[in-house]
């Protein structure tokens, strides 16, 4: 009789609701683990990157847990939206973080990104904080909840940007983010290369000697003849 309940449907429903809840946390960190680690050409930054995407996840979800939400169709609608949001403020810094070139000390490259891409983005988590409180006023049970989870995630995105992100950075960032990138793009466009031109240089340059060698030697025995 359960097999052939509402209850049981209900409870495949949620559990491929589940399953797919998991699956867009995973695709979003795998696309955003590539996407950092093809730009900044950092492993350590896309570490600290991947760990902060992780903390605004987590941190949010458990928000919502004891705010005693359940996953239903809008949570799970709203969940994979919320993992876009996640990655957002992060990206930006840790792109800053890589824009000074060469060796240059971690508190300099944390600051310069500070500077240059703090304000930007407490402008833009101010605005997205205004519209979502805005949301919660609605009478669509979709619209206020989505402007919920909105509020928490970029409060929380915002704070594990400039928090979690900057610390791990200030502390154990790399110097020279694109060192080891650079160090093998070099190590591989040199190991390419053909080395036929400076043997054919080599050669005609002996060749070369060769010739003069034989045209002194003819105006020496000239030379002699005459006198």
């Amino acid at each position: 009789a359960f097999f052939s309940s509402a209850d049981f449907w209900w409870y495949d429903t949620n559990g491929q609701m589940l399953k797919t809840a998991y699956g867009s946390v995973g695709i979003a960190l795998a696309a955003a683990t590539i996407m950092l680690l093809a730009t900044s050409r950092s492993l350590l930054l896309t570490l600290f990157s991947t760990t902060t995407v992780a903390y605004v996840l987590s941190s949010v979800t458990a928000s919502l847990v004891s705010l005693g939400w359940t996953l239903g169709f809008l949570e799970s609608i709203c969940f994979a939206i919320l993992i876009g949001i996640s990655c957002d403020f992060v990206l930006h810094f840790a792109h800053a973080y890589t824009t000074m070139e060469g060796d240059v000390h971690r508190e300099e490259r944390t600051k310069f990104a500070i500077l240059h891409m703090g304000p930007s983005i407490l402008a833009a988590g101010f605005t997205t904080i205004a519209s979502a409180a805005v949301m919660n006023f609605t009478v669509i049970t979709f619209f206020q909840k989505f402007g919920l989870i909105l509020l928490i995630a970029v409060i929380q995105a915002t704070i594990g940007a400039f928090i979690v992100f900057n610390t791990l950075v200030i502390c154990f960032g790399p110097k020279n983010p694109s060192k080891m990138y650079d160090a093998l793009k070099e190590k591989c466009s040199s190991g390419n290369r053909d080395p036929s031109p400076t043997n054919k240089d080599g050669d005609s340059s002996d060749t070369n000697s060769e010739e003069a060698k034989h045209i002194d030697t003819n105006t020496k025995t000239h030379a002699s003849h005459s006198y």
